[in-house]
């Protein structure tokens, strides 16, 4: 399939062809075309972007914007790649990968050694590669073309005489799937080639997606599908994305993370307060995070926290194998946690719940602390008695009768708002 570029005398649209549905690699390209929007923005650039759930239109207002973004956007994710490598464990480069894509690629910048943070930060500060991508004749004809035949999947313009790159290991997890063999899954063997203005696509989405390293395996945070039919729903979720990927939470159980980052959403977008919980680092990324005025809108209710995707894998000397791929709607949980601070007048309730009982949840450590999550978002949902889990919480733990006044008195808000009226 392949879509052109339009040229109008007011506007230059460009077509992005999305992966299939299911692949990782369709929700890491989600991620950079959140960033990129989220960077229009930041440039003060007319971006509007829709979709088919085939390929993303986007229109800017002049040709020589889409360089100018991407620049911004590669310097971005050259400092959140150099971030992620100190603060985030990530796997060894696979040896094909090595081998067959970065060695040919970047040569004796990288080593067997490196990490695939390592490897992307090398790619995306490479002037040459980097320039194919920003070049409107080349880069966006690239992004505008995947051909599927028989036996194989290619990304980008197919040239004669050059095969393109193969796709990294943990970029094609779903081949592994059930199976420690390459390709499992599938009745045939599946090729995917990609070029390299795909595969920095697909390192920016790294950068901005990748969460981490735990004994259980790797983690992602990606935005929903559905985030693209806004631009404020791309710029959320690409600050959700940032920030939560910062937390070095373990993504599963879903329901205790939902919780943590819910809970700390008050502090994890805003530029002027995440560096509290993320520290100061974050400041670096302080644009693709929200203003004062736009959290305000948040707490007022006249935007919403959009769904995110959550993605845990595990990985074995061979191959990878997808664990989890979960679509979270964190929004009541976010309005419950911006209710405690509003009627305690701070955040001291909604932290010592954070500390006290979910931060113990994370990782399924602490059987007491997951039952105590576990409740008190069913009871957010409406699922449960919310005053039975505000009594069961402090028979159990160490809150202050002021922390538990306030729980009750945020349930009373949302029952009084009709927040379980449809549920």
């Amino acid at each position: 399939m392949m879509l052109g570029v339009k040229k109008l005398s007011s506007s230059y649209d460009i077509a992005i062809v999305l992966p299939p549905r299911g692949m990782l690699i369709r929700d890491l390209t989600l991620s950079f075309i959140a960033a990129f929007a989220t960077t229009a923005k930041k440039l003060d650039k007319s971006c509007h972007i829709t979709h088919d759930y085939e390929s993303v239109y986007i229109t800017l207002e002049r040709e020589s914007d889409w360089p100018l973004i991407i620049d911004s956007l590669l310097m971005a994710t050259q400092k959140l790649l150099e971030l992620k490598r100190s603060t985030l464990r990530c796997p060894q480069l696979h040896f094909n990968d090595y081998t067959n894509v970065f060695r040919g690629l970047l040569g004796m910048k990288i080593s067997k050694k490196s990490s695939y943070l390592d490897a992307f930060a090398s790619l995306v500060a490479e002037p040459d590669y980097c320039s194919i991508l920003r070049d409107p004749n080349t880069g966006v004809k690239h992004l505008a073309s995947i051909t599927f035949d028989k036996s194989s999947l290619f990304f980008g313009l197919k040239v004669p005489g050059i095969k393109g790159y193969a796709l990294i290991q943990p970029l094609k997890v779903e081949a592994y799937e059930n199976g420690f063999t390459f390709h499992a899954p599938y009745t045939m063997d599946l090729e995917i080639r990609t070029t390299i203005p795909w595969i920095i696509v697909f390192g920016i989405g790294f950068a901005f997606s990748y969460s981490g390293m735990t004994p259980e395996g790797l983690s992602f945070i990606t935005p929903d599908e559905d985030s693209l039919m806004n631009l404020n729903d791309m710029r959320l979720s690409t600050a959700i994305d940032i920030s939560s990927s910062l937390l070095r939470a373990p993504v599963d159980p879903v329901i205790p993370y939902s919780m943590y980052v819910a809970f700390l959403v008050p502090e994890l977008i805003s530029a002027s307060k995440s560096p509290e919980v993320l520290g100061s680092e974050v400041k670096d990324f302080e644009e693709y995070l929200l203003s004062d005025e736009e959290v305000e809108a948040l707490q007022r209710g006249d935007i919403a926290i959009p769904r995110i995707k959550l993605h845990k894998m595990s990985t074995t000397i061979r191959a990878y194998t997808m664990l989890l791929k979960e679509s979270v709607d964190i929004s009541l949980l976010t309005k419950y946690a911006y209710a405690l601070d509003e009627l305690t007048g701070g955040p001291y309730c909604r932290k010592a719940i954070v500390n006290n009982v979910i931060r113990g949840a994370l990782g399924g450590r602490e059987p007491k602390n997951v039952n105590a999550t576990m409740l008190l978002y069913e009871a957010i949902h409406g699922a449960k008695d919310p005053y039975y889990s505000v009594y069961y919480i402090a028979r159990n733990f160490s809150l202050e009768p002021s922390n538990v006044d306030g729980m009750i008195r945020a349930f009373d808000r949302l029952i009084k708002q009709g927040a379980f009226d449809a549920r």
